[in-house]
């Protein structure tokens, strides 16, 4: 088997994997961003290799759910690439939605609206508000605010850009065409569109099971981008 992806792909991929309470041990998170530091230069990188790092973590990671994600619409199994929009659409699709939503349980759980919209890619605007960074996510006239987000590195600061955001972190950068699709898909998700008038503000410094998630997520980020 022969999968590659495409560098924004892989780099959306890891911000999302970092964002993401996901079971991946620091040793899985280590070795795949040493394989990532090695060819981030690349415009098309050898997945089948992150692949077999990520085999070392006792439980199947984000990067074996998107291999699958994505292989359900290729006609060939054994050689595909992953694009960039396969990564944004795996993060704002239905299935994304509901394999969350299973999980939720009601009694640690107790703001299932805020919990279910952070756990999607939306797309934001950022702004800047006493030294922390803000994303907003507008849709028609409902607002709903993220507070104490995450930029990693690498992905470029724009004021007037959209982002897409998840847990707290920003992913990666929508072109125009890419907003289009992941509000679409967003639109087509079932009860997603109702719950996400009812959040009105989510603090990352305070989330919900969580706790100060911002501190937790800026700890994996340092340790993967030494200097950062």
């Amino acid at each position: 088997m022969h999968i590659t992806i495409e560098k924004k792909g892989l780099q959306t991929l890891l911000n999302m994997l970092l964002s993401c309470k996901c079971p991946v041990t620091e040793e899985t998170e280590r070795a795949l961003f040493e394989i990532y530091h090695q060819v981030k230069d690349q415009e098309l990188i050898d997945f089948s290799a992150l692949l077999k790092a990520a085999e070392i973590n006792p439980q199947r990671t984000p990067l074996h759910l998107v291999a699958d994600f994505c292989s359900w619409s290729r006609d060939r199994l054994s050689e595909f690439t992953i694009t960039h929009n396969d990564i944004i659409r795996y993060s704002c699709t239905g299935q994304h939605f509901d394999h969350f939503l299973t999980a939720v349980n009601p009694l640690i759980i107790k703001d299932t609206a805020s919990f279910m919209v952070g756990h999607m890619l939306v797309p934001a605007t950022l702004k800047k508000e006493n030294d922390a960074l803000v994303a907003e996510y507008t849709e028609g006239e409902h607002t709903a605010r993220f507070l104490n987000m995450l930029l990693p590195p690498e992905i470029p600061w724009q004021y007037d850009a959209v982002y897409g955001v998840h847990l707290g972190t920003v992913l990666t950068m929508l072109d125009s065409e890419q907003e289009r699709m992941v509000r679409e898909h967003l639109a087509n998700i079932q009860g997603f569109a109702a719950i996400a008038k009812d959040v009105e503000c989510i603090d990352y410094q305070k989330f919900q099971r969580y706790g100060n998630y911002q501190e937790q997520v800026q700890i994996r980020i340092a340790r993967n981008f030494p200097g950062s």
